[in-house]
């Protein structure tokens, strides 16, 4: 059986939180602007789905790579390309509308904030909430 959004959002909400905690601790200046930049480009492609999602999972691996974790990168990678199988192509279709995109851009600010004032339980609330957010949404789509 292949997995499916909710076992890949389960999954994300667990390492993903643990990496924005990681990347509180140990980002440094370098990769704080990054994250900013990637942010930036988000907000600038918000009309364009596919420029938008690049640039999202960039700020997701980003934060892997700022957590010191040299497993998080290639971890978070996998999770996200797990949404190229058949099922969660049909569930992220439904699910991509510029209103979704600009509450996401709100998610991150939050998330680069925790890890900004390098505050790591924030970040990492951050990074599970947006990740709850979609998981909700996964639910409100009955798929």
């Amino acid at each position: 059986n292949d997995p499916g959004p909710d076992d890949q959002l389960e999954m994300r909400r667990l390492i993903e939180g643990h990496l924005a905690y990681k990347a509180a601790l140990h980002a440094d200046e370098k990769d704080i602007s990054k994250l900013q930049k990637i942010l930036d480009l988000m907000d600038h492609n918000k009309k364009n789905t596919a420029e938008f999602e690049k640039f999202d999972q960039q700020f997701h691996v980003t934060i892997a790579m700022a957590s010191g974790n040299t497993l998080g990168p290639n971890l978070v990678s996998w999770l996200w390309n797990l949404r190229e199988a058949e099922m969660f192509f049909s569930w992220f279709s439904k699910t991509r509308s510029e209103t979704y995109r600009q509450l996401s851009i709100k998610d991150h600010e939050k998330i680069l904030k925790g890890i900004s004032m390098r505050m790591p339980e924030i970040a990492m609330t951050a990074m599970q909430s947006h990740i709850d957010v979609i998981r909700e949404r996964f639910f409100e789509q009955n798929i």
